[in-house]
């Protein structure tokens, strides 16, 4: 049976079992416990018991009612394999928006990644500082406008119930910067806050770099910070009084190390310098807020998270995308036989139509053809790579910046370089074997994933035929059919008229003529909007053209 301090010690999910008696700000009705400064205290439990909340979160699926919103200071997603590692830890905690620091990509853009998106907002030249945001597919749906205001500051707004709400992930400059710098950040952070509409629900979240402190009598903040307080933490609890927000990871009484979102290397100081803050008004509607100590990246600092009341709300139908069929398994003789049988099963007692026709022959092209499923970086996927992320996860628990620790950080980056470049190496040998064996299109695709060259990716916002940025999704439509209405209005010739006389007509189509023309058809080429492959039609005799 677990104790108070176990019970405590569980993740946010658990949260799921006891929403409705979520603690209130002032932290009245809260679970007894103990303090402690280190993970050393922590009750000692076996692996599956330690983070069975993490677990029961990822098998249970998302609660509609709630939102799971983070941010975490990542330090850099230039290391191998650093965005495959940031999304399965994102898929395992179960998160909708997770707003990301110390990006360090140059430029901005979106990137796909096995079903979440990550727009990022960084410096066109150097792989310093940058945010951006890892949105999950189904808040992908919902985003009404994303734009990078600088190196430093990005902004998302997505459409919400009950209001749309707009989240600002920051990154501000350590307390080595100058006051100058600092005052020209708050003053960009101010002018966008300013230009939030005001019936949006408002989160502004990151790396601060500023320290709140333990016992501090403020509206801006709960009584559960942690550590002593800075001038820039007083800077920030004006700034978040001036625009009546609360910080809301000071809010809820957890563990000491529960709250701490940086340790310094060796583990000689914990402090409290990453915060998510929303509106005073907003204050009810968040039911927890702490530093997650199992999600592990390779970073410093810590993952802070937030339980939010309200979900994403997509008022349009999004059409679903047919999965891709492998057509080449229609070459195998034994699948094309299966597959012309089929055919005759589904047209049997029917006319054969060209809407009957289209129906049998796509599904029986589902019924003998697989599904091709494409990662975009498979080698992370390494069983040796998994288990060495999942080791170092358990270190991090146990002894955050012990020796254990710190060696298998270098042991995981060793890993994924060392399964890349083995991933590459057998692309190498697989379009050698296919050169030789004259499939010139397989050949060329692989030597387009072993050449590594960056394709551009989709940028953020569109220009206005003045050269403003657009963002909004809806001012981005717009601007896409006034483009198209400009293009296609033209003063073009018409259609020439009929020169044939009506008496005129042509003879039927003779099935030689069909075969000779599927015979002449290119191989690999898209479907129609019918969704008809031309191998579909090609993979045997089918009835498709008998006469």
């Amino acid at each position: 049976m677990l104790n108070y301090n176990e019970l405590n010690d569980m993740e946010p999910a658990i949260e799921s079992l006891r929403v409705d008696c979520a603690p209130k700000a002032t932290g009245e009705g809260l679970i007894p416990v103990r303090s402690s400064e280190t993970s050393n205290d922590e009750p000692c439990l076996n692996s599956s018991e330690r983070h069975g909340s993490d677990t029961s979160q990822a098998s249970s699926g998302r609660d509609l009612r709630y939102m799971n919103i983070a941010t975490w200071n990542v330090r850099t997603m230039n290391d191998c394999g650093k965005l495959e590692q940031v999304r399965m830890e994102a898929e395992r905690l179960r998160l909708d928006i997770l707003g990301l620091a110390e990006v360090r990509w140059t430029s901005s853009g979106q990137v796909n990644t096995n079903g979440w998106t990550l727009y990022y907002g960084d410096d066109d030249k150097v792989h310093q500082r940058g945010v951006g945001f890892l949105v999950a597919l189904m808040i992908v749906k919902t985003v009404l406008k994303i734009q990078p205001i600088s190196d430093r500051i990005i902004v998302i707004r997505i459409n919400a119930k009950p209001q749309p709400m707009t989240i600002i992930q920051i990154y501000m400059p350590t307390t080595e910067a100058e006051d100058d710098e600092m005052f020209s950040i708050y003053a960009m952070l101010q002018k966008v806050v300013d230009e939030c509409p005001k019936k949006d629900r408002l989160v502004v979240m990151g790396d601060f770099n500023a320290q709140i402190g333990a016992n501090c009598q403020h509206m801006a903040c709960g009584k559960f910070g942690v550590g002593e307080g800075n001038s820039r933490g007083d800077q920030l609890l004006d700034w978040l009084s001036d625009n009546k927000l609360i910080a809301v990871n000071t809010c809820f009484q957890h563990r000491k190390n529960q709250h701490y979102t940086w340790c310094s290397p060796g583990g000689q100081w914990n402090n409290q310098i990453d915060y998510i803050a929303i509106r005073l008004r907003d204050r009810k509607e968040c039911k927890d807020s702490r530093a997650l100590r199992s999600a592990d990246c390779g970073s410093d600092h810590q993952l802070v998270w937030m339980r939010l009341e309200g979900r994403s709300w997509n008022k349009k139908k999004t059409l679903t995308k047919n999965p891709k069929l492998n057509m080449s398994q229609l070459k195998d003789p034994a699948t094309v036989a299966a597959y012309e049988a089929s055919v005759r099963v589904y047209l049997n007692g029917k006319d054969v139509t060209w809407p009957a026709l289209a129906d049998a022959l796509t599904s029986a092209t589902k019924e003998h053809c697989s599904v091709i499923r494409k990662a975009r970086k498979p080698w992370i996927e390494n069983p040796e790579c998994l288990d060495l992320i999942e080791q170092r996860r358990q270190a991090k628990i146990n002894d955050f910046q012990g020796e254990e620790c710190r060696s298998l950080y270098k042991t995981v980056k060793k890993a994924c370089r060392k399964a890349k470049r083995k991933w590459l190496a057998d692309l190498s040998i697989e379009a050698d074997q296919s050169f030789r064996s004259g499939n010139t299109k397989r050949t060329y695709q692989l030597i387009k994933q072993i050449s590594v060259r960056k394709s551009p990716q989709p940028g953020i916002g569109i220009k206005d035929k003045n050269g403003k940025m657009l963002y909004e999704s809806e001012s981005i439509r717009n601007r896409w059919a006034e483009y198209g209405s400009q293009l296609f209005s033209s003063n073009l010739p018409r259609h020439c008229p009929d020169e044939h006389s009506p008496e005129m007509q042509e003879p039927d189509v003779m099935p030689s003529e069909i075969r000779a023309a599927i015979r002449r058809s290119k191989v690999g080429k898209a479907a129609g909007q019918d969704g008809i492959f031309r191998e579909m039609i090609a993979g045997g005799d089918t009835p498709s053209y008998k006469p």
